[in-house]
Formats: structure tokens, C-alpha cells, sequence
């Protein structure tokens, strides 16, 4: 088990990351909802869509750059936590 210091540093890692994940989502649902609004599906698009469309907002390169980051933390937070996992399997009681 991890000590309270490194699982403290997993769950903030594991937070920012699952924000980003969550912005993401967000970013792709307000383009898919504009495509749906407008009747042009050439505005909906997957995450590198969205976050390249959402780049051409004066703010937007900031927030695409944040997700970015929280990506990179999401993955440290897969290979941190993944050790400290615990995986049964099937029984035969």
C-alpha cells in the first residue's frame, strides 16, 4: 500500500486528470450540439476536432493547452495507480 504522501499525489493526479477527460467531453458535446443545431455535421467532430476548432477562440489555445496537461496527468495516474490495483478473479466457490 502506498504511504499517505504518494497516495495523496495519486488521487491529485488522478483528479486533474479526470477534469480533463471531463473538459474534453464537454468541448466535443458543445461542437456536437452546434453541428446538431445548425444541421452542418461538418462541425461535429471527435476530441482532435473539437480541440482544433476550439483553438480559434481568443482563449481557447489556454484551455486546449490545460487539457493537454491534464492528459499527460491522466496517463502518469494510469501507470502510478496501476500497481497499487488488486484484481481477482473468477471464483469457484
Amino acid at each position: 500500500m502506498p504511504d499517505a504522501r504518494e497516495r495523496s499525489a495519486i488521487v491529485r493526479l488522478g483528479q486533474f486528470g479526470w477534469g480533463a477527460r471531463a473538459v474534453s467531453m464537454a468541448l466535443i458535446s458543445f461542437f456536437l450540439i452546434g453541428a446538431a443545431v445548425t444541421y452542418d455535421a461538418a462541425q461535429a467532430g471527435g476530441i482532435d476536432g473539437s480541440m482544433r476548432q476550439f483553438t480559434q477562440f481568443r482563449w481557447g489555445q489556454g484551455v486546449v493547452a490545460v487539457v493537454a496537461v491534464g492528459f499527460i496527468a491522466y496517463g502518469l495516474f494510469c501507470i502510478v495507480s496501476a500497481r497499487h490495483q488488486r484484481l481477482g478473479g473468477p471464483r469457484n466457490d
